[in-house]
């Protein structure tokens, strides 16, 4: 009896490394299928369409990359503890998104490149709760600094894309919030530019 279940658990393995993703990604692709129709056990089933699963997720989208500089895209997780002016928090090849010394300053180092322009929009919620935003469409070849949020604003939350469409066509979104009491700001980034 034991041989006989070994010999049949050899077999199950063997089907699931070789025969069942093939099954079962045929078996997937239709839009209708009932697995207890199927020879497959439940656990290999939903082990092998949770892959497929994931695979056609990561392909889902309804734009193109076709003649795009920068198809590839970079996340990561952002906490800004020191308030230090000049300390970076994002960055693109021609400017940096930087703490101004206070616990709710921002600003932007820009390099001045001539050009080149940079559009800014974002949307914030100030500590009382209320919402606002900002858009700034700046064009200049003198480097300085282009100033977001100060601390008197109190501002809470951000999200801010910083983007220059009209040239290299990188993009960055950074989304970050704080407690007014405290200099850490947490968040997270997406961008076209590696950082």
């Amino acid at each position: 009896m034991l041989k006989t279940l070994l010999k049949w658990v050899a077999w199950l393995l063997l089907f699931a490394i070789f025969a069942a993703p093939s099954a079962v990604a045929h078996i997937t692709s239709s839009a209708s299928h009932d697995w207890n129709k199927h020879f497959l056990p439940r656990a290999l089933a939903v082990f092998f369409t949770k892959t497929e699963s994931d695979a056609r997720y990561a392909s889902k989208g309804s734009g193109s990359t076709t003649g795009d500089p920068h198809p590839n895209i970079f996340v990561r997780r952002v906490y800004s503890a020191d308030k230090t002016n000049g300390t970076v928090v994002a960055q693109d090849d021609f400017w940096k998104l930087v703490r101004d010394g206070t616990n709710g300053g921002w600003k932007l180092d820009w390099t001045g490149t001539t050009g080149r322009s940079l559009h800014i929009a974002c949307l914030h919620v100030f500590s009382a709760g209320t919402p606002g935003a900002k858009y700034i469409d700046y064009s200049d070849a003198t480097p300085h600094p282009v100033g977001l949020y100060t601390d008197g604003d109190a501002v809470a939350s951000f999200d801010c894309t910083i983007a220059e469409p009209d040239t290299t066509g990188h993009s960055t979104t950074v989304k970050l919030m704080h407690s007014s009491t405290t200099a850490t700001w947490v968040g997270e980034l997406t961008s076209t530019f590696d950082q």
